[in-house]
């Protein structure tokens, strides 16, 4: 399963951010969504959402899609991270 991070815009209210999740979620190959910090009172932290793909799903096509979302600012895949031993 691979994840994508994005940033709701700074104007984008709390509502409206719930909606977008809610449709995102409905795009194929997303098999969750949601906020990075859900419990946040924080403004800054609640902008943060993550959406995870179904293995083998087009990871660019899905950035491209969630950056074409005009309330989202930016959108990206995190860096892998592995262990050394």
């Amino acid at each position: 399963m691979r994840s994508i991070l994005f940033r709701f815009r700074v104007d984008v209210p709390l509502d409206l951010q719930d909606s977008i999740l809610s449709t995102i979620r409905s795009w194929p190959a997303v098999a969750r969504t949601g906020r990075v910090h859900p419990d946040t009172k924080q403004p800054e932290f609640a902008r943060h959402g993550f959406v995870y793909l179904d293995q083998g799903a087009n990871v660019d096509d899905a950035v491209r899609r969630l950056s074409d979302v005009p309330e989202i600012e930016s959108a990206f895949v995190p860096a892998e991270h592995r262990l050394i031993k």
